[in-house]
C-alpha cells in the first residue's frame, strides 16, 4: 500500500469537494492503512489548537503526549492546506505576494519562499492552476471547472468566463488547418461589466 500516493490528497481532505474522486480515495486509504489514520487525526486536532489561538510549539500540560510527536509532521501539511484553501476562497487569481500576506495572519514566520513551494506542489499534483497574464508574476487560480479569463484593460480585474474555450473558437477549423490542438486555452481583453457602467 503506498501512502506516498495519497499523501497529499489526505492533506486536503478538508478542503476537497465530498464528491471529488481523490476525496473517496483518500478516505477509503485511511479506512485501510492505521499509519495515516494517525497522523490525520493528530493533524486535526492540531488544527484545532491552532485555531484557538494557542501556541502549538508551547502547549499546555493537558495537551496530548501523542499529538506532540507528530507536530513537526503535521505543520507542513496544514501551511499547505490553508494556502491550498486561500486560493480556492477567492476568485481574484492572487498571485504568491498576496497569498503570503494571508498566511502570514496565521503563521506569522512563513517566508515568501516557503509559499511559492507549496504552491508549486499543489500545482504540479493538479489540486489548483498558474496562470500567466504577462504581468511578470504569476497568479494561481482554484478553480479547476474548464473555463476561459477575462482581464479588464481599465481596472485590471481577472474574472472567469465559465464557457469552455473549445466553445468560443471553432476548433475545427483551426484542425482543417493542419493543427492539432492538445490544450484549447483563451484570453479575452476588454472593459469589464462594471467598468463598462461607468
Amino acid at each position: 500500500m503506498s501512502c506516498h500516493k495519497y499523501q497529499l490528497d489526505i492533506e486536503l481532505l478538508p478542503a476537497l469537494d465530498v464528491g471529488d474522486g481523490r476525496f473517496q480515495q483518500a478516505i477509503s486509504h485511511l479506512q485501510q492503512c492505521p499509519r495515516c489514520l494517525a497522523r490525520y487525526e493528530a493533524a486535526r486536532k492540531l488544527d484545532a489548537v491552532l485555531a484557538a489561538g494557542l501556541n502549538a510549539l508551547d502547549p499546555p500540560a493537558s495537551f496530548p503526549a501523542k499529538i506532540m510527536s507528530y507536530i513537526q509532521y503535521s505543520l507542513l501539511p496544514l501551511l499547505r492546506k490553508t494556502i491550498f484553501e486561500e486560493v480556492k476562497a477567492t476568485d481574484i487569481h492572487p498571485p504568491a505576494r498576496w497569498i503570503h500576506q494571508q498566511i502570514q495572519l496565521r503563521f506569522p514566520d512563513t517566508s515568501l519562499q516557503s509559499v511559492c513551494r507549496h504552491l508549486t506542489i499543489l500545482k504540479e499534483a493538479g489540486n489548483i492552476l498558474e496562470c500567466d497574464f504577462g504581468e511578470g508574476f504569476k497568479r494561481y487560480d482554484g478553480n479547476l471547472n474548464d473555463h476561459c479569463h477575462f482581464i479588464c484593460r481599465q481596472c485590471d480585474g481577472i474574472y472567469d468566463i465559465f464557457r469552455p474555450a473549445r466553445q468560443l473558437v471553432k476548433l475545427t477549423e483551426i484542425q482543417q488547418l493542419g493543427y492539432r490542438v492538445l490544450e484549447p486555452k483563451l484570453e479575452l481583453r476588454g472593459i469589464c461589466k462594471k467598468c463598462n457602467i461607468v
